[in-house]
């Protein structure tokens, strides 16, 4: 397990995607006000930044070539391919990413500059 602390539960917005570095890797983290989900922000079809794309409920279309993913278990529901998804732990308000154990495994790249940014996703 390679498990980092990626921000504080109070960094995130209800509704909203945001991209962090760890350790030279990047995660887009969503909120829904219930639950955290973890995911590549690349889409792995043509690496698109998913965080400019469209959100409604737990999933992500993406604004390049319109592929959708389950931002849960990083299923692709209009393709064959997943979208990278990481298991997430919250302990003392702080928020956790086990980056080895993925549940989902797609064609990420995770080094490429994607800085910090925030989206709004539809309810």
């Amino acid at each position: 397990m390679i498990v980092k602390k990626v921000c504080d539960l109070t960094s995130l917005k209800k509704g909203r995607a945001t991209v962090f570095r760890v350790s030279g890797k990047q995660v887009a983290v969503y909120f829904d006000g219930k639950e955290i989900f973890a995911f590549s922000p690349f889409c792995p079809h043509a690496r698109a930044n998913l965080t400019k794309g469209t959100f409604q409920g737990h999933e992500v279309r993406c604004h390049w070539h319109g592929w959708r993913f389950n931002i849960k278990d990083g299923e692709g529901l209009n393709n064959d391919a997943n979208l990278k998804t990481y298991p997430v732990t919250v302990q003392d308000g702080e928020i956790f990413v086990d980056f080895e154990e993925q549940q989902a495994e797609g064609n990420s790249i995770d080094n490429e500059d994607l800085f910090m940014s925030e989206i709004k996703w539809k309810e």
